[in-house]
C-alpha cells in the first residue's frame, strides 16, 4: 500500500476514518485478499488502519464489519445532537 503523505487528509466516507480514498481503498482489496492481514485487521481494526496510512483519532474504536453475501451491515451515523421529527 501506497503511503501518499504529501497529499493533504480528507475523511473517508462519513465517518472518523482520515486518509486518502485510495488507501482506504487499497485497505479494503488487502483485508479481502490477505488472510493474516484479515486476522490482524479483526484483532485491532485501529491499529491495522493506522499502519496503512488512515489515520484514526485517538480514543475512537472501530469496529470492523465485512459484508458478505449473505450478511449486509447499514452504518447509522450518529445523531446530530436534535432529535428526530417523527
Amino acid at each position: 500500500m501506497t503511503k501518499k503523505k504529501d497529499k493533504p487528509d480528507a475523511t473517508v466516507g462519513r465517518g472518523n476514518i482520515i486518509g486518502d480514498q485510495m488507501d482506504y481503498i487499497d485497505f479494503v482489496a488487502k483485508y479481502h485478499g490477505d488472510e493474516s492481514f484479515k486476522k490482524a485487521a479483526d484483532s485491532d481494526a485501529a491499529e491495522t488502519l493506522r499502519s496503512e496510512g488512515l489515520a484514526v483519532p485517538e480514543g475512537v474504536k472501530v469496529n470492523l464489519l465485512a459484508s458478505d453475501a449473505k450478511v449486509m451491515h447499514l452504518v447509522l451515523p450518529p445523531l446530530s445532537g436534535k432529535k428526530p421529527k417523527k
